[in-house]
Formats: structure tokens, sequence, C-alpha cells
């Protein structure tokens, strides 16, 4: 009797045991999707660093600063290479036939957890690459493509393409103490599907890539398949020289150049936050500056381009004028301006054809400071600018100069210290560099492109941010010029694309 009350306490224990022990597998079934959720945004988060790559520059800014890369120091940089390179389409090639990639760093596709990096080439062809496996994920051309029938837009590629940023948690900066709070565009954060072709957009929300064909139409193609989720939407006259697509707010904003096709120097907007997506577009007296085209706030959506010598505010989605200014040292219409906060009031860097940088109140375009001459008139800053601020808030904008500066005959980047008052101070000049493109900015440290103009072979530089000191150079390793379509930096690798249409990055190879 004993040994069977013994038996039946035990037995007792057992059952009561596999009942908690039930509860609690049960309990941590149902919490680990979310705990692995919060894990991974912790993880994200924690680190401080997008994980996405959605539009030139980083951000409609244009600051090219990744803000939080911590795999990339001082310490590894000096053993950099090449760590991808892939040839891509043997179509058309030349200095602007293949874009740098937008990038979604953690994709969950149909084939596990992805890295994709989004490039588009010459003849309407899109790629989507597995950025750590270094292979196609998926190709597309895109239907309907018209042919340039000018040589000098022939070989062009329609525009860099585009993600729509991913969600950001605190909202836009909020105004300076005093002023009145910034309007926000109408568009609410997550469109209702009925109102909008494309539906939610908050934490989630599908998030397609969007592409642009030489007929002037937008592709909105699925990330993990490359299938087209609607009908392409007529945007541009056919065979337009556009700028990289930017997304803001469910409004697609570019500029167009050069007279390619039918088009016009202009700045467009399709809005698709309305049920039929709706044109707006703005003309311009001149070509449209540098690689971006144009730049957006982060408080209100206001579009900033530079035409000639005119700094031009218009309003998001609509593009009526909201002021326009004239520079006081004349126009450079090769540089886009960039836009920067400071003491949570907005402000806006332009090139001036007299060789100088103007720094301008954003709301009001008043001009607040001039950095003193950097290259000889006639010169200038070609591209764009970066921009970045050290933890003590000290900020810092670096300019890629096409001509001679100092004792650097081809070019170089000048390193410009801000002050207190928003003056520009000349920091320091890099070695000489034939053709710079817009530097790209994390850790401290500048990555610059000097795409040697079809004439020689690109050099990759990294320099230190504050004192200019080379860290890294690539020396004779690439083996064809630069394309003038810029650079992008994520997830530890520094992207660019060569003539003979190869995409390749700089990085140090690093486990995942």
């Amino acid at each position: 009797m004993k040994i069977l009350d013994t038996l039946q306490k035990h037995h007792a224990k057992r059952s009561a045991a596999r009942t908690a022990s039930g509860l609690v597998e049960g309990a941590r079934r149902a919490l680990c999707p979310v705990l692995l959720a919060l894990a991974c945004t912790s993880a994200i988060y924690a680190q401080g660093r997008p994980v996405d790559l959605p539009v030139f520059g980083g951000d409609a800014q244009r600051s090219g600063w990744e803000k939080s890369d911590s795999r990339i120091t001082r310490d590894n940089v000096k053993d950099f290479q090449v760590v991808f390179s892939r040839k891509l389409g043997a179509g058309n090639s030349g200095l602007h036939s293949l874009t740098p990639p937008v990038v979604i760093g953690q994709l969950i596709s149909y084939k596990g957890f992805k890295e994709l990096a989004f490039v588009e080439g010459a003849g309407d062809k899109v790629w989507a690459i597995d950025a750590d496996l270094e292979r196609d994920f998926w190709t597309k051309t895109l239907a309907g493509g018209a042919k340039a029938k000018d040589n000098a837009c022939a070989g062009v590629v329609s525009a860099m393409p585009a993600l729509t940023p991913p969600v950001t948690f605190g909202g836009r900066p909020r105004p300076a103490a005093g002023a009145a709070p910034a309007a926000r565009p109408a568009t609410p954060a997550a469109p209702d599907p009925s109102k909008g072709i494309l539906g939610g957009t908050g934490f989630g929300a599908p998030r397609p890539v969007f592409g642009l064909s030489n007929d002037g139409k937008i592709h909105i193609m699925n990330t993990s398949t490359g299938e087209e989720t609607m009908a392409a939407i007529q945007f541009l006259p056919a065979n337009a020289k556009a700028s990289p697509l930017t997304i803001a707010d469910g409004t697609i904003y570019t500029t167009t150049s050069a007279l390619c096709g039918d088009s016009p120097n202009a700045v467009w907007a399709l809005d698709l936050t309305t049920p039929a997506p709706k044109v707006s577009t703005y003309a311009l007296e001149g070509m449209p500056g540098g690689i971006a085209g144009l730049a957006v706030s982060a408080m209100d959506g206001t579009i900033y381009v530079q035409a000639k010598d005119k700094l031009i505010a218009l309003n998001s989605k609509d593009l009526a004028v909201k002021k326009t200014v004239t520079l006081p040292g004349g126009g450079d219409s090769s540089a886009t301006p960039i836009i920067f906060t400071n003491k949570e009031k907005e402000y806006v860097l332009a090139g001036e054809g007299s060789g100088k940088i103007a720094v301008l109140d954003a709301g009001t375009l008043e001009v607040v400071s001039e950095s003193a001459a950097s290259t000889t008139a006639g010169h200038g800053v070609w591209g764009g600018f970066s921009s970045w601020t050290e933890q003590n808030g000290t900020r810092w904008v670096y300019a890629p100069v096409w001509g001679p500066v100092g004792d650097r005959a081809n070019g170089a980047i000048v390193a410009y210290k801000m002050d207190a008052k928003l003056g520009l101070t000349q920091a320091w000049v890099s070695a000489d560099m034939l053709c710079p493109v817009t530097p790209v900015l994390t850790g401290g440290m500048v990555f610059g492109l000097a795409a040697g103009g079809n004439k020689k072979n690109a050099v990759f530089h990294a320099f230190d941010a504050a004192t200019g000191a080379q860290l890294f150079t690539s020396g004779s390793q690439i083996k064809a010029p630069g394309q003038l379509t810029g650079m992008s930096i994520v997830n530890a690798r520094v992207y660019f694309a060569t003539t003979d249409n190869t995409l390749q990055a700089y990085g140090v190879f690093l486990e995942r």
C-alpha cells in the first residue's frame, strides 16, 4: 500500500508538472512571435542604424549620412576590399547607364530573410540582387519602354528606383520654439486603401519598389517577385532624362533635364494617395541641379530645387511656388541642394557659380551665410553635398568640386566646418580627384569616388571626416571609369557603378 500511495503521489506530481509545463509552453508559443518581432526591432534600433536605403542620398533631404553603421570603423577601414562585384547585362554602357542601388536590408521573402539591392540600367532592365549571396534574386525588363532617338540621351538610365521610406517612430522634427507649427502634408500616416492606390503604409504594410521606364511610366513591383502589382502609370513624357525617384508622403517626385525626348526642364510629382493618381509639374528656367534633382523637407514636405541662379521652394504634391530667391553668387545648376536641421529649424545648402556655398533659411529663403570660394568662377560643386553632425553638435559639410582647388588641378572633396552662426569655414581638402561624385558618410568617415570622367579608371577613397587624413584608397584596383550616377552606403557596404556596367561595393567581410 505504501508503494501504491507513493506511486499515486508521484503520478499526481508529474501530471501537475505536465499541466504547468503545458501552460508555460502554450504561453511561450503565443509569446514567441511577439518576442521575436520585438527582438528584431530591438536589434535594429538598438544598433541605431537603418536597415534600408530607400532613396538616393539615404533620405529625401540628401544628407548622404548613414547614421549608425558601427560595423565600419576607423580600425577596419584600412582593410577595405571589394565585397561585391557583379556585371549587370551587356547592353548600353556609359557614364549614366547603371544606377547605384536602393536597398531593403531585411525582406521576409518566400526564400527566407534577404537583403535585396534594386538597380536599374539603360534599356529598362531592373535587377533585384541578393546582396549577401551576390546573385540575382529576380530580374525584369519593364514592358513598353521606348528608346531614345537623340544620341545625347541614348544609353541614359530612366531613373534610379525608389522604395517607400521605412516607418520611423517619433514623427517629424518639431518646429523651432516660438515658430508656428509646420503644416503637415494632407496625406494621413496610413491612407485608406479606398482613397489611394498605395493603401496603408504603416508598420508591416507591403513596400513595393518603384521603377521608371523610358516611355515615362511608373511601374510598381512586388519586392519579393518583381511582379507588377497594378498597371503602369503614365508620369513623364517618353525618353525623359529623369533624376532618381523620391517618395515622400505617398507622392513620387523627380526632375527632368537636358530636354531629352519631349521633356522640358521641370519638376514632376505623382500623387498616389488619391483614387486616380494625379500628375503635377513645374517648368524650370534651366536645368535642375545635380544628381538628385531636388530635396524634400522633413518638416512640411516642401520641395527645393535649383536651376541656374534660382533656388525655388514648391508646395508638396501640387508644386505651387512658395518662394524663389536669386542666389547672390550666381547659380550652379550642377549641384542638388540639401536640407539640414539646426535647433529644430530647417536650412538649405546651395552651390553658387562663384564657387561659394550659400546657407539659406528654409522658410524664408533668406541667405544666412556664404562660404569663401573653393574654386575659380565657372567651376564649383558637382552632383550635390553631404553632411553630418558630431556628437558635440558640430556640423560638417562636404562638397565634390570639379576644377582646381589650390594645388589640386582636377578637383577634390572640400570639407567645411559650420560654426554656431551657421558660417562655413574650409577645414580640409582631399587628395586630387578627377570628377569626384557626391561623397557618402558613416562613423566619422567620408567615402569618395574619383569617377575619372571616362578618361581614367575610377579610384575609391576613405577619409577621416574631421581631419581629411586618407584612411584607404583603391589605387589601381578598379579597371574602368566610374559612372556619374552617385554612390549608396548601407549595411557596411559602399556601392557604385563603373562604365563597364559593373556594380561593386567596398567594405569589410563581416558575419551577418
